[in-house]
Order: structure tokens, then C-alpha cells, then sequence
């Protein structure tokens, strides 16, 4: 009898996502099933796994890279682990604890305290602490169950000729997984790339138990069922799929040999298409400020595959550069698709440009004090840093990037070799 051999390494180089310092030795032959931590599952490599007859197996993650179990999680986001795992054909979830309770919890009938960190991925809780003779299933692990129940009928519907389809569902709801959630980098992550919200899992569920009888009914009878309606399919469809420009913050070049325009703006802005059918269309600018005008004409882009992305880089001449109050100036940015899409952004320039004043000795001017009052501090523009969004969150489209509820306004200021940094915060 061979003792099979599980692995939680990286079956792949991590050097080109940046991980620099990562070791990597091929263990393929020896290990015959990985359980590779979500967030490092590269797809092509598990694909060439499956060929080899390996399994591969897949743990709970945090999200973007995988579904999670995690209390704190969202509430669909146990019940996608399993539609993942159909996603990257996964033989089996590994989740390591489900309730492995200390000893003193159990014989307790006080509150929970002192608890392990893993305790946040426990998916049974003792009764005794609730009244109860038996151990309790959490929200979670119904949402689980759930999400068990979808994978039947998503490998239901692959097995009578409709595996499109499924993969279809599965993939409107999931647009990445593993490395494919990375931005620049592994520690980059896109979190935009799934589907959160409830009502569109419940609405493909009711999609995919439709087509699964119609597929099921035109084995049986050989004409297909009537299968799930085009309007839910299209509201669905119009739902969890869009055309994403997204511009990256805009760089800022100042060159004084340019004597009419030393000002130079640019920025990468990258097209993703989502939609079923290929896309083309224009990326231009908006209307720009006066003393500004564009570099790179109309720029063609396309045509772009389902859930291709192309990239371009966009540049603006300004003779000078205006900031809003907050040190802010949006450039607008509008990809023209017809009557596929036509949507507009804004490239972000956030600058900030630190008051120079005469040291004290020249001028007379005395350096501030460092008391909490701005009754001596000199005005002026340009030297203000506001309006400052969250980041690194997952948010609904709706609220992507939404303003901190507790703003930072940070004034700068430059004396005699000195740098100068006053902030203060306010609710909106």
C-alpha cells in the first residue's frame, strides 16, 4: 500500500508576481495532492496537474483570491467555494477545522472567551453553551451545503452536453481566482472580481436548476426543456458582466526645457471586457483644462476576446497645473464601444506642493509652532492634501473606493531645511 503524499507548497515559481525570494523546487513527482493555499493557485499549473493524474485540493482563502469561512466574511462567500472548485475542477474543499473546540469550552456553560484565533472558522458550535444537548450548525456551513447543493447541479448540467453553460454561471459570478486576483503584484489584489451579492447567487441558482431540467428533459424525451427565461438570463447577464475602464493614478513629468508646455500627464488606463461577444471602440479625452491639451490622439482599442484586457497610455501638455482645494484634478476619460458600451471615468492627478518660506533669519518670519493651532501658519495653494478614499476593501460597485468617514486634511509647509506637516481630521 503507497501512502499518498499532500502538499501545502506552491507547486510554481512565485518570482514573476513579484515574490522575489521565493524558493521553488519541482515536487511533482513526489507529491500526489495539493493543497495549495488559494491565494497562490496559479490555473495553467493546476491544469497540467490534472493531466498528470495529480489531485489538487482547495482551502479556504480570503477573498479576492477564494471564497472564505471566516465569520467576517460575506455571507455568500462560503457558499462560492464550492462553485470555485468547479471553476479550477478541484477534486476536493480542504478545510482543516470545523469543531475543534478546547475541552474547557465544552464542559462550560458560560460564554465563549479566551478562544483560539482559528476560531473564526469554526463551522459547528458545542450546544452546551446554548441550552442544547447537540453541537449547532453555523450560517456558514449552510452556506456551505448551499454551495455543495449549486456544484451537483453545476456537474449535472456539464455532464448532458451544456458544461458551457456552467461554466458560464460559475464564471459571471467568479471572474478570478488564485493568481488571476493579482494587480502588479501577489500582494496586489483586484477586489472587484467577485460577486457578493445575494440576490444575483440566489438568481443563478434558479438559472442553473432551469437548465438543468432542460437538459435533463432533451436526454429523456429528445426535445430540450424550455430551460431558464431570456429576460432573467439577460438581467443576470447585465448584472455581473461590464465593460471596466480603469485609469491608474496619473504620473507627473515637469521639464523646464519645454518651454510652452514643461508639464507632462500621463497615465496607463486599461479596457476589460466581460461581455460574452468581442469589443472594440475609441479611448479619448474629455474636456480638458484650458492651458492643457492632449498628446495621444483617439486611440483605437480592440478587438477584445471575452475577459481580455488591453492597456494604453494616454499624455497630456499643460502649460500649468491647477488643483482643486483638496489637491486634486480629475481627467476626464471616455471609452466609446457604440452602442455595446460608452463609459466614462476619470484619471486621478493628485498633487501637493509644499509652501517654501524664507528661514526666519532672512525674513523675519517666525517657524511654527508645534501646538495645534494654525493661527500662524501662512496660507496659501497648492500645498493641501484632502479628500482621501479607502483602499484595500472590498466594496459593491456602488460604493468603490467610497471617502473615509473621518477625513485627514494635511497642510505641508517648507522652512529653513525644515519640513512642516500639519493635519487635522473631520467627519463628513
Amino acid at each position: 500500500m503507497v501512502m499518498p503524499i499532500l502538499s501545502r507548497l506552491i507547486p510554481q515559481p512565485m518570482a514573476p508576481y513579484g515574490w522575489a525570494e521565493h524558493h521553488y523546487e519541482d515536487l511533482t513527482d513526489i507529491v500526489n495532492i495539493w493543497a495549495t493555499p488559494a491565494r497562490y493557485q496559479h490555473n495553467g499549473t493546476l491544469k497540467q496537474l490534472h493531466a498528470h493524474h495529480t489531485q489538487t485540493w482547495l482551502p479556504p482563502d480570503s477573498p479576492p483570491f477564494c471564497g472564505s469561512i471566516a465569520i467576517e466574511a460575506p455571507s455568500t462567500s462560503p457558499r462560492s467555494l464550492a462553485w470555485q472548485a468547479f471553476l479550477q475542477e478541484h477534486d476536493a474543499l480542504y478545510i482543516a477545522r470545523v469543531n475543534d473546540w478546547p475541552a474547557s469550552l465544552i464542559s462550560s456553560t458560560g460564554p465563549a472567551a479566551a478562544l483560539s484565533p482559528e476560531c473564526d472558522s469554526f463551522l459547528i458550535y458545542p450546544g452546551k453553551m446554548f441550552g442544547r444537548g447537540a453541537p449547532l450548525p453555523s450560517l456558514r456551513l449552510k452556506q456551505l451545503m448551499l454551495g455543495l447543493q449549486d456544484y451537483q447541479y453545476l456537474r449535472l448540467l456539464s455532464a448532458h452536453g451544456r458544461s458551457e453553460t456552467a461554466k458560464l454561471l460559475a464564471g459571471s459570478l467568479i471572474q478570478a481566482t488564485g493568481t488571476q486576483a493579482y494587480g502588479d503584484n501577489f500582494q496586489d489584489a483586484l477586489f472587484d472580481r467577485r460577486c457578493d451579492d445575494p440576490t444575483l447567487w440566489q438568481m443563478a441558482r434558479d438559472i442553473l436548476v432551469e437548465e438543468t431540467a432542460s437538459a435533463l428533459t432533451e436526454e429523456t424525451t429528445g426535445q430540450p426543456g424550455p430551460g431558464a427565461s431570456q429576460s432573467l438570463w439577460t438581467k443576470f447577464l447585465a448584472a455581473t458582466r461590464h465593460v471596466e475602464v480603469s485609469p491608474d493614478p496619473v504620473r507627473v513629468l515637469f521639464d523646464e526645457g519645454r518651454k510652452i508646455a514643461p508639464w507632462r500627464l500621463t497615465c496607463d488606463v486599461a479596457i476589460r471586457n466581460e461581455l460574452r461577444e468581442s469589443l472594440s471602440g475609441s479611448l479619448k479625452f474629455g474636456r480638458l483644462p484650458a492651458t492643457s491639451h492632449a498628446l495621444t490622439n483617439q486611440a483605437r482599442i480592440g478587438p477584445l476576446a471575452e475577459m481580455e484586457v488591453a492597456r494604453h497610455e494616454v499624455i497630456v501638455a499643460a502649460a500649468s497645473v491647477q488643483t482643486n482645494f483638496d489637491g486634486h484634478l480629475p481627467l476626464k476619460l471616455i471609452f466609446d464601444a457604440g452602442p455595446a458600451a460608452h463609459i466614462e471615468s476619470s484619471a486621478l492627478l493628485s498633487l501637493l506642493t509644499p509652501l517654501t518660506s524664507a528661514s526666519p533669519d532672512a525674513s523675519g518670519n517666525k517657524a511654527p509652532t508645534i501646538d495645534g493651532r494654525l493661527d500662524d501658519w501662512p496660507p496659501a495653494a497648492g500645498n493641501v492634501a484632502a479628500d482621501f478614499h479607502l483602499v484595500g476593501c472590498t466594496y459593491s460597485a456602488a460604493l468603490a473606493n467610497p471617502r473615509a468617514a473621518s477625513q485627514t486634511v494635511a497642510y505641508v509647509l517648507q522652512q529653513a531645511g525644515t519640513l512642516y506637516i500639519d493635519q487635522q481630521r473631520r467627519r463628513i
